[in-house]
């Protein structure tokens, strides 16, 4: 899959450039110059000195960010963005370089919420309304996507792209006709851009117009922006991307089987495609198919698969195959190349818990969840690990939030309870285990915990009752408790 490149928007560009004559900061201006330059390298060395002098300028951190964004250093850039923003809430474009750099990490919510912004701020923007529109379709919200690239070309009548990418639309849509139009209006604007002439290809195939389709599937490949395998049967590579692209859509319908199905179909019309493997691997981890999903994804990496998705699909598989040290080499890889992907945080958190590393597991999660703070399974699993590490004061605000959250799980009450016993608040504890022992009366562990607080409530003869109990069910004899009961 060949993915179209966000547009950075000349307006923007030029409202920054503004400042160049307004400023009377020589190392901002020689930034400004050298970023005109495109010598970016040089731009960024003035730059931090600009902001070593005044670490408030926000149109420094603005220019040294797009000036990140231009060396692809993203993460950086988005880093500058956030500070600009936080400095200048209403800095002109700033919203969609920030939504730029997170779509060029595939953090296409992050971009969504920018873009929206942007879109909000400067409606009379075509290129908002494109980028908008591209990115709802990355997200299969392709009626919303629709709506956006139709205010694209009404705004801006000769914006390709948009063009381009309505026509896209209207095919995921199901409106083939429609979209063959809007592609050869878009390949006809700009016919260096590799992507319509795919999609142009799909159609033309589904209407039994091989020839023309594997023209355009030639083209579009020689066009392409990463060097693209040779392709040596026409045909088979477009039933198989037929294949690919129908099972990227069930899968975001959840319909997962299907997906899997189509993918070992397109595997076999062509064995060496990375992206296939890939695919496959995230419909399988999905399914809670673990070992087949790290089959899949190894095979993609072999064959050059380099995606983040990938190294964090594997790295969860791993994890729940109790591979602890594949897994988090896998997510640790995964949040090195976008660290703004919350759920990679998580398992890496999980897997370092996994292999004993309580407090590696809390640094990992911390970062997780300054992305995502709402998280219950990462709060429960720091208040968790806390717990493991004899912080029951600090486990504890985690695991009311977890309960708050989600207050029909077992295993958070169960854990706060044994935190609240810790704190010696033991008619909390006895609420926690016996609304866990409500729930399942045979949960071994919260029985035996039960007995503990009752113990410490001086109620001797349900405590030995309840570790009794917890015995029959299973649970580990403890002698002391047993002298206690005689």
């Amino acid at each position: 899959m060949i993915t179209r490149p966000i547009l950075l928007s000349t307006i923007f560009i030029a409202l920054l450039f503004t400042a160049y004559s307004q400023s009377n900061n020589n190392d901002y201006n020689f930034g400004v110059k050298k970023y005109q330059a495109k010598d970016y390298a040089a731009a960024l060395v003035a730059l931090d000195k600009a902001i070593t002098a005044n670490p408030s300028d926000a149109e420094a951190y603005n220019l040294r960010g797009m000036a990140y964004y231009r060396l692809n250093l993203f993460n950086r850039a988005i880093e500058d963005f956030d500070k600009t923003l936080r400095l200048n809430p209403s800095f002109p474009g700033n919203y969609f370089y920030r939504g730029s750099a997170k779509y060029q990490l595939r953090d296409y919510r992050g971009a969504l919420a920018d873009f929206t912004m942007q879109v909000k701020l400067f409606p009379e923007d075509g290129l908002n309304y494109g980028n908008l529109g591209d990115v709802k379709f990355k997200l299969a919200d392709y009626a919303g996507a629709l709506t956006d690239f139709d205010h694209a070309v009404t705004i801006k009548p000769d914006y390709a792209k948009a063009w381009a990418g309505r026509g896209e639309t209207k095919f995921k849509l199901g409106r083939p006709q429609e979209a063959l139009q809007d592609l050869y209006r878009g390949i006809a604007l700009d016919p260096s851009d590799a992507e319509p002439y795919l999609y142009r290809a799909r159609i033309h195939y589904l209407f039994g117009h091989t020839d023309s389709a594997c023209a355009d599937l030639t083209r579009g490949y020689a066009l392409s922006p990463t060097p693209q395998k040779t392709i040596k049967d026409c045909k088979s590579w477009l039933e198989a991307d037929k294949d690919y692209n129908l099972a990227v859509d069930k899968g975001f319908a959840g319909d997962n089987k299907t997906a899997e199905e189509l993918l070992t179909k397109a595997i076999a019309l062509l064995p060496d495609q990375a992206e296939n493997y890939a695919a496959r691997g995230n419909a399988e981890v999905e399914m809670g198919n673990y070992q087949a999903a790290d089959i899949d994804y190894t095979k993609g990496f072999s064959l050059g698969d380099n995606e983040v998705a990938s190294y964090y699909g594997r790295g969860v598989s791993r994890f729940f195959l109790q591979d602890y040290r594949g897994g988090l080499s896998d997510l640790e890889k995964a949040v090195d190349m976008n660290p703004w992907v919350g759920e990679a945080w998580f398992y890496a958190g999980y897997c370092k818990s996994g292999l004993k590393d309580y407090k590696g597991a809390i640094d990992y999660l911390n970062r997780g969840l300054q992305l995502k703070p709402n998280d219950p399974d990462a709060l429960y699993n720091r208040g968790l690990n806390m717990l493991m590490t004899g912080d029951a004061k600090g486990a504890l605000p985690d695991l009311e939030k977890a309960v708050t959250l989600r207050p029909d799980e077992i295993r958070a009450h169960n854990v706060r309870g044994q935190a609240r016993t810790q704190l010696e608040d033991y008619k909390g504890a006895l609420e926690d285990f016996n609304f866990v022992l409500k729930a399942d009366p045979k949960h071994a562990q919260a029985m035996y915990n039960r007995a503990v607080v009752k113990s410490n409530l001086g109620d001797s003869t349900g405590a030995c009752a309840d570790y009794q109990q917890s015995v029959n069910l299973g649970g580990a004899a403890n002698p002391d408790f047993a002298a206690y009961c005689k």
